[in-house]
């Protein structure tokens, strides 16, 4: 089941949003039995999906990765075997195998092939809409609480609920 996971002691529930994870736990012996656990399992995590939507895909393609080197999201240099910038590259994932990506060379452009990419990642970024893709299941989950009316799910007697953020690494500094 989606984002519910069976433990020998009862059911955990775990949703990641926003850098958050949302972690609940349902015991066998607080909601009395199996069956019941899963019940106010299930519940916490519709609660969670309907109420916290996942990232829209443009401010997830502007997150900063790790092996990011220029600083810019989606904007990478292409080099040449002596070391020295050949091409910057604008590239977007726009959708399920749609990818832009936008070359720029140095020796055409020089110095303003970087400016050129990181304007042309803009462009391509304008062209992105909607949220990140969600599980099926979430999505059923969404599609059905659109079509009920409002209603908050019943409170879990449960305490072991958790929302916590993920470790970041500290920004790193230039070479001095």
């Amino acid at each position: 089941m989606y984002g519910i996971i069976e433990r020998h002691w009862g059911y955990e529930v775990s949703i990641m949003r926003k850098g958050t994870r949302y972690t609940k736990r349902f015991s066998v012996s607080r909601n009395g039995g199996m069956v019941p656990a899963l019940r106010q399992a299930l519940e916490w995590r519709d609660t969670i999906v309907q109420t916290i939507p996942p990232l829209e895909r443009k401010e997830r393609a502007q997150k900063l990765r790790s092996n990011n080197t220029t600083g810019v999201p989606g904007v990478s240099c292409r080099l040449s075997p002596d070391g020295k910038p050949r091409e910057w590259i604008a590239k977007t994932y726009v959708s399920k195998g749609k990818v832009l990506r936008v070359g720029f060379s140095v020796r055409r452009w020089g110095s303003a092939a970087l400016f050129l990419a990181i304007e042309e990642r803009s462009k391509q970024l304008d062209r992105m809409n909607g949220l990140t893709d969600v599980h099926p299941a979430e999505a059923a989950i969404r599609q059905s609480s659109a079509s009920k009316p409002g209603g908050a799910a019943a409170k879990s007697h449960s305490t072991d609920e958790t929302a916590t953020k993920r470790n970041r690494l500290p920004a790193r500094r230039g070479k001095e």
